[in-house]
């Protein structure tokens, strides 16, 4: 999860400075708005209802006021097998929706949002 929230700050990083008064290339770019899109439902996303497990919030990932992730370890160490099955079901429902090479192959230059 330190990786994940680590991938998230970096790529958020990026996608700001496309936006604002010293945007850069894709100021403007449809795949600017995408990847913010895909952010949103990342951050929104629900999980199994019958699990104890319903967001990203209940593995121990919050965002501060600037939007950064942070990752608190303590929460996932208290969650039960179960809960850890679902905590993996819905992380990997997110994979499969917050894959920024997909948008790689959009943006003009190929701009790099895993780096």
């Amino acid at each position: 999860l330190y990786g994940l929230v680590s991938g998230y700050n970096a790529v958020s990083g990026k996608v700001n400075a496309q936006i604002g008064k010293a945007a850069g290339v894709l100021s403007g770019h449809t795949v600017i708005r995408q990847v913010k899109d895909a952010q949103r439902q990342f951050l929104n996303h629900q999980g199994d209802s019958s699990s104890n497990v319903k967001s990203l919030a209940d593995l121990g990932i919050s965002m501060n006021t600037t939007g950064a992730m942070s990752f608190d370890s303590t929460k996932i160490a208290t969650l039960s097998s179960a809960d850890l099955s679902a905590a993996w079901r819905m992380l990997g429902w997110l994979r499969g929706r917050f894959d920024f090479r997909v948008l790689n192959a959009r943006a003009p230059g190929r701009q790099d949002f895993e780096k």
